[in-house]
């Protein structure tokens, strides 16, 4: 396929409804939903502060450093291989009685 038909098959599929509603917005609204569970963490004593930060700036810096070359660009994606990586390693890190613990314990109290 030439660039230009490339060109415009992207730009068609960029116009379906169902490109938009079945993958651009769930994927944005996707981003909000992970923030929100990492703030949740944080104020929940769980994750460092760093974390969301991190993965707010791994989503944000793609879209800043659009006219980079691509090894710009990947540093979003570092950013959120180190904030989501943290939450992974302290999940798989986590004993089965604090799993069992988890499902028990009453909310962490911020006195």
């Amino acid at each position: 396929m030439s660039d230009a038909q490339a060109e415009a098959v992207t730009a068609r599929a960029g116009e379906l409804p169902g490109f938009l509603y079945g993958m651009l917005l769930p994927g944005f609204l996707a981003h909000i939903g992970l923030l929100t569970l990492l703030v949740g963490l944080v104020v929940a004593g769980i994750a460092p502060w760093w974390v969301p930060l991190a993965a707010l700036a791994g989503t944000v810096v793609p879209f800043v450093t659009m006219d980079q070359p691509p090894a710009v660009q990947s540093t979003g994606a570092l950013l959120h291989l180190a904030a989501y990586g943290w939450i992974a390693l302290h999940v798989l890190r986590m004993p089965d009685a604090g799993w069992r613990a988890g499902l028990t314990a009453p909310p962490p109290s911020h006195a």
